[in-house]
C-alpha cells in the first residue's frame, strides 16, 4: 500500500519515505531495528573530515548529554573530548555491567589511567599474569590485587590476607615472601572464621618470612597474642593464659576444657586465682599435654585476712599444713602446731610437742592437767617405806627411791611435770615421816615429864 514494499517473510518493512525497518512495520529513521545488532565490522562512510557527529544519545532526537564522533585520524570521541589522536577517549563516566579490554600486551601493560592532561596524576591499573595492580608504583603486582608497591590482597585456596610488602608463592601459598627491603605486616582472615593482626622482622627484598608475631582473634572469642591457637579466653605465646570462670586465674601451662583444668603441654602448671573468698597461688605436678593438674601446694589469702599455706580455707591469721622454719624471730598472740614445734633445732624427738635447743626463761609455766597426782601418799593403803628402808636403799643406790639417778638424767634429761610429781610424792612422804616423828617426839616427852614427877618426889622423901 501507498508503494511500500512488505516482505513479512523476512520481517523487513521500506516506507514510501525511505525509512527501513527491521522487526517493525513502523520505522521512523532511515533505519529502525527493533532487536539487537550482530557483526564483525560496522563501516560509516561519506563523513566529513571535520569531525561529523555520526551518532548521538538523547532523548526525542536531541543531542544532550553524550555523542560519538570520529575524528578526522580515524579515532572516536565521546562526549566532547578533544583529544584526536587516541584511539578511544572519554570525556565523562562509563557505565557499563561489563567492559571487556581484549588483546593485552601481557608485560605490564598499561590497560587504563585516570588523570588530567594525559598524566598519570590519580590512579593507574596494570595487569600482569592476571594479577591487578592500581598506582603508578604497581606496575609488577605480586598478588590478585596491589595497591601501590607494597599493599597486597591474597585470594589463596586458604586463608585470605590483607598484606603490607608480602606476597605469597604461586605454588606454596604458605610461604610468604617479602616485596621490597623492610618490615612486613598483614591481617589474616581465616578458614576457620578467624582474624590474625601479624608482624614479620626486618628483612631483604626477596626473602621468606619464616616467623610471624601479632594477635589472634578465633571464632570462639578468645584473643591470642604471639599465638595463633589460644587455647583461652586471652592468650599470651604458647603458656600464659587468662581463664574468666567462675573462679578467674591467670594461668601458666593451664586451660579449662569446659569441665576441668589441663596442661596445654608437657611440663608443670601454676596459676594466680581470684574467687569470690580471696586469692590463692597454685603449684601444680608435671603431666603430659592435656592431663588434668593436680595441685601440690598453694598459699591463700582469704577476704577476713586468714593465710593459709597448705589450707585452702584457713580459720587462723596464719595456718600451715607441713613444717615451718625461721632463722628470725617469729611472734604471734598464739601459736597453733598439731605436731610439735621446735625451737633452735630442727630435729623433733619422737613423743614430745616442744623441742628447745638452748635455755628458757619465763615469769610463770603451768603444767596441767596430770594424771595420778602424788596426792595418792596420803591415802591409808600407801605403803610408806621405813626410814631404814630408805637408808638402805639409799647406800645401794646413792639417790633417793623413785628419784631419777644422774646417769639417767644425763641420758634421758628431766620430765618436769613428772619431776615435779616426784618431788610432790617425796614431801609428802617426808611429811608424813616427821609427822610420825613428831608423835614419838610427843610420846618420848610424856615419858620424860612422867620420870621427872618420880625422880621430884624421891628427892622429896
Amino acid at each position: 500500500a501507498g508503494g511500500a514494499i512488505d516482505v513479512t517473510k523476512y520481517n523487513l518493512y521500506i516506507e514510501n519515505n525511505g525509512n527501513v525497518g527491521l522487526g517493525t512495520l513502523s520505522p521512523t529513521k532511515k533505519l529502525d531495528v527493533n532487536g539487537d545488532i550482530k557483526g564483525s565490522q560496522l563501516t560509516l562512510s561519506g563523513l566529513s573530515s571535520n569531525s561529523g557527529r555520526i551518532i548521538k544519545i538523547g532523548t526525542g532526537g536531541l543531542l544532550t548529554s553524550s555523542s560519538i564522533s570520529e575524528t578526522s585520524e580515524g579515532n572516536i570521541k565521546i562526549a566532547g573530548a578533544n583529544n584526536e589522536s587516541k584511539n578511544l577517549e572519554v570525556t565523562g563516566d562509563i557505565s557499563s555491567n561489563n567492559i571487556t579490554i581484549s588483546s593485552l600486551n601481557l608485560n605490564k601493560s598499561q590497560v587504563l589511567k585516570v588523570g588530567n592532561d594525559n598524566k598519570i596524576t590519580t590512579a593507574v591499573i596494570y595487569e600482569y599474569g592476571g594479577n591487578v595492580g592500581i598506582g603508578q608504583y604497581a606496575t609488577d603486582p605480586q598478588e590478585k590485587l596491589q595497591i601501590g608497591d607494597e599493599w597486597t590482597f591474597h585470594d589463596g585456596t586458604g586463608d585470605k590476607t590483607i598484606g603490607r610488602n608480602v606476597r605469597y608463592a604461586p605454588m606454596n601459598p604458605n610461604s610468604c615472601y617479602r616485596i621490597k627491603d623492610g618490615f612486613v605486616s598483614r591481617i589474616n582472615f581465616t578458614v576457620m572464621g578467624g582474624i590474625l593482626l601479624q608482624v614479620g622482622d626486618n628483612n631483604s627484598a626477596g626473602t621468606s618470612v619464616n616467623q610471624w608475631h601479632g594477635i589472634s582473634l578465633v571464632n570462639n572469642g578468645y584473643v591470642g597474642v604471639a599465638t595463633a591457637d589460644p587455647q583461652e579466653q586471652f592468650q599470651i605465646g604458647d603458656e600464659w593464659t587468662f581463664h574468666n570462670g567462675d573462679t578467674k586465674y591467670i594461668g601458666r601451662n593451664i586451660r579449662n576444657n569446659g569441665t576441668d583444668d589441663v596442661k596445654i603441654k608437657q611440663g608443670v602448671s601454676n596459676t594466680l586465682n581470684f574467687s569470690s573468698t580471696g586469692i590463692s597461688l597454685y603449684t601444680y605436678d608435671e603431666g603430659a599435654a592435656g592431663s588434668i593438674v593436680n595441685r601440690t601446694g598453694n598459699i591463700t589469702l582469704l577476704n577476713n585476712g586468714n593465710v593459709g599455706i597448705g589450707f585452702i580455707s584457713p580459720t587462723k591469721k596464719l595456718q600451715v599444713n607441713g613444717d615451718i622454719y625461721s632463722s628470725r624471730d617469729i611472734w604471734g598472740e598464739k601459736i597453733f602446731a598439731n605436731d610439735g614445734i621446735g625451737i633452735n633445732t630442727s630435729t623433733l624427738p619422737s613423743g614430745y610437742k616442744l623441742a628447745v635447743n638452748g635455755k628458757i626463761i619465763c615469769t610463770e609455766m603451768k603444767v596441767k592437767p596430770f594424771a595420778n597426782w602424788s596426792d595418792y601418799v596420803f591415802e591409808d593403803n600407801y605403803k610408806l617405806k621405813t626410814l631404814k628402808e630408805v637408808e638402805a636403799f639409799i647406800s645401794e643406790n646413792k639417790h633417793l627411791p623413785d628419784v631419777p639417778s644422774a646417769k639417767e638424767v644425763k641420758e634421758n634429761g628431766i620430765d618436769i611435770g613428772e619431776m615435779q610429781k616426784i618431788l610432790l610424792q617425796k614431801i609428802e612422804e617426808l611429811t608424813l615421816y616427821t609427822i610420825e616423828q613428831q608423835k614419838q617426839i610427843m610420846e618420848l616427852n610424856e615419858q620424860i615429864k612422867i620420870l621427872q614427877q618420880l625422880n621430884n618426889k624421891k628427892g622429896g622423901e
